[in-house]
């Protein structure tokens, strides 16, 4: 019963600048991750379509099938890590699967390899996602869950727009192409992983050996509440009508004549938004509630 004391020890008591510790880690965590996919996400298209000369049809089967599995992937992570009753190994897991699969675009040479490594890449997104969350969540107080979400959100966005102005200006200053860009970008990620590793502890396992064990069976559709229900078929049309954002940068670069090493610099514009509301969002939700803080969002 010891360690299930400690797995629980933390929780709710504020460490660095009035947040949880894992909190503030897993903000950091999320930075470095997002600093390395950034420095790659913007130039994925152009380096599909013109350096392995792949149709536009090639991107969007590459976005649908990686995003479809990582949408699957986070139910079935999420269960796993409820049946576990461990969420740190799953989460490191998966930011691993995806710094290895990105430095796999370094030495792609045909459209059908860089499918299979962008492929890997959302699968360990798909991994660690849901459990992450669940360690964020375990983390704080249920009152304070907002702001934690909004913190790491920000962080999030943080780390995109720095790796995206990265990736633009070794391009610009350095002349570096898209295979060394991809390769650094290990480098942010594995920051990441080793602060993970160090930094975060598992928490919330008292509250988990007390509860029972999460089955199959439950993920029916039908054993969630009629909340739950309205709630996911609202983002499936929200989502429905939201198409890649990588047909974006690919319009940007052929209708609108941007060079190459611009379209990261372009890319981290619109995080600059997204950074900059994250936590007063994630505040708001706290003391108005998700529901309208979502719906106002939308």
């Amino acid at each position: 019963m010891a360690s299930g004391r400690n797995g629980g020890r933390g929780k709710g008591t504020p460490g660095v600048f009035g947040l949880e510790r894992n909190v503030f880690c897993l903000g950091l965590v999320s930075f470095f991750n997002d600093f390395s996919s950034e420095m790659v996400y913007p130039l994925f298209p152009t380096f599909l379509t013109e350096s392995l000369r792949a149709g536009a049809w090639f991107l969007g089967l590459v976005e649908g099938l990686a995003d479809s599995v990582a949408s699957l992937l986070n139910l079935m992570s999420g269960w796993f890590s409820d049946r576990l009753r461990r969420r740190k190994a799953m989460v490191a897991g998966g930011y691993s699967f995806s710094a290895l699969s990105r430095g796999t675009l370094a030495v792609v040479t045909a459209p059908w390899q860089a499918l299979a490594a962008w492929f890997c890449n959302r699968v360990g997104k798909g991994i660690r996602t849901a459990p992450r969350d669940a360690l964020i969540a375990d983390s704080c107080r249920p009152d304070a869950r907002g702001r934690a979400f909004g913190y790491q959100r920000s962080m999030d966005h943080s780390g995109a727009l720095m790796g995206a102005a990265a990736a633009s200006l070794l391009m610009t200053a350095f002349h570096l192409g898209y295979r060394p860009i991809f390769a650094l970008a290990i480098v942010p990620i594995a920051l990441g992983i080793g602060l993970l590793l160090v930094g975060v502890r598992e928490t919330g396992v008292a509250e988990c050996r007390d509860a029972p064990r999460v089955t199959l069976s439950d993920l029916k559709l039908k054993r969630f509440d009629r909340r739950f229900k309205v709630l996911l078929a609202a983002v499936f049309i929200f989502t429905l009508g939201n198409s890649s954002d990588a047909f974006l940068l690919l319009r940007a670069r052929r209708m609108g004549g941007f060079p190459v090493a611009l379209l990261p610099a372009l890319w981290g514009v619109l995080h600059v938004g997204k950074a900059s509301v994250s936590i007063p969002g994630g505040a708001l939700s706290d003391r108005w509630g998700g529901k309208a803080v979502v719906v106002a969002g939308w």
